[in-house]
């Protein structure tokens, strides 16, 4: 069987291909983040695919709709901007290597932990885009769109949310699947452990304040209503944001960005 997993940045697709590669032959070629359709035809008859959509993305996914199962991984987008401005650091390796960054940057993030509705999540994004080659923000409103585009284009796609992934609740794609995925829930290789924060859903309530509401929603409701997530912009009465999944997180990515660069 030739599966392919499509999705954008962060929202859970490499925690899916590990989990469909443990159900699948051992023989099964696997293709992660590939910037093609390789091997050329003739095809193994065991493939499983992950494709990622979204900004400058040097894959076409549609060669891959040719495959037997066809799954995107959809996550409520506001989680998303939240992992994507803490993770980006890994890809700026510039950034990494530069203290007086890197502090800058952690101590704005410990200035949100301890006091989660004074410091606007756009504040941390806009701090952190001029510092990148690569800005989140852009990122993150073209991405939405692409993401929304492809499904549109393309309803034959089974959509698979994140926030049952991290409930290791596989029934909504066993049945197109044609097997079982168990009831353990996904784990990634340790060399892909950077990519793991917190695997809950909705912490974005603690992230976002008012001001972020007001600019966030007319971007994300298209998406959040065509994927059925609530549009109930609620936010916690008393925001919580601890320094394991924050501050230490990023730091973290720094030490293995300095690590792969050294």
């Amino acid at each position: 069987m030739r599966i392919v997993v499509f999705g954008l940045g962060k929202s859970g697709t490499t925690a899916l291909f590990f989990k469909l590669k443990q159900a699948m032959a051992p023989d099964t070629h696997c293709l992660f983040e590939p910037r093609g359709l390789d091997p050329a035809p003739p095809l193994p008859t065991s493939i499983l695919a992950k494709v990622l959509v979204g900004y400058k993305r040097n894959v076409d996914p549609t060669a891959f709709l040719a495959f037997d199962r066809l799954l995107f991984l959809t996550r409520d987008p506001r989680d998303t901007l939240v992992s994507r401005v803490l993770y980006d650091i890994y890809n700026e390796a510039a950034i990494c290597a530069d203290d007086s960054k890197v502090n800058a940057f952690v101590a704005l993030l410990r200035r949100k932990e301890a006091n989660p509705a004074g410091t606007p999540l756009k504040h941390i994004i806009d701090f952190f885009d001029r510092m990148s080659q690569r800005p989140v923000l852009p990122r993150a409103m073209h991405d939405a769109g692409v993401a929304l585009d492809f499904q549109r284009r393309h309803p034959h796609v089974c959509a698979y949310r994140y926030e049952d992934l991290v409930r290791a609740d596989y029934t909504a794609i066993e049945p197109y699947l044609g097997f079982t995925l168990g009831r353990e829930t996904a784990t990634v290789p340790v060399e892909f452990n950077r990519v793991v924060r917190t695997k809950q859903a909705g912490n974005w309530r603690h992230w976002l304040t008012a001001a972020d509401v007001e600019f966030f929603a007319p971007w994300f409701t298209p998406y959040l209503q065509f994927n059925g997530y609530s549009e109930d912009w609620t936010l916690a009465p008393e925001p919580s944001i601890p320094q394991e999944h924050c501050s230490d997180y990023v730091l973290r990515l720094v030490i293995e960005r300095r690590g792969v660069g050294g």
